[in-house]
């Protein structure tokens, strides 16, 4: 998860290069989202659902969805 577009990583298997497409980036965007959403809320207890769930959504899409890509 903490490799970004523009900063890529060896494979620990072959030594080639590996990254993310820049596309990657969008990954963040249910976690800024339930941070503003968060926002509106008041009741903190559900502030942390809120974070929470953006957090395991784009951990989610990080693992899952975005595909490594020779560099």
């Amino acid at each position: 998860m903490c490799m970004g577009p523009v900063t890529p990583t060896r494979c620990k298997a072959c030594g080639k290069e590996l990254g993310v497409p820049y596309i990657a980036v969008l990954a963040v965007v249910p976690f800024l989202s339930a941070i503003f959403l968060s926002s509106l809320i008041t009741f903190l207890p559900l502030k942390i659902v809120w974070w929470t769930g953006g957090f395991l959504m784009m951990s989610f899409i990080h693992v899952c969805l975005i595909p490594l890509e020779a560099r």
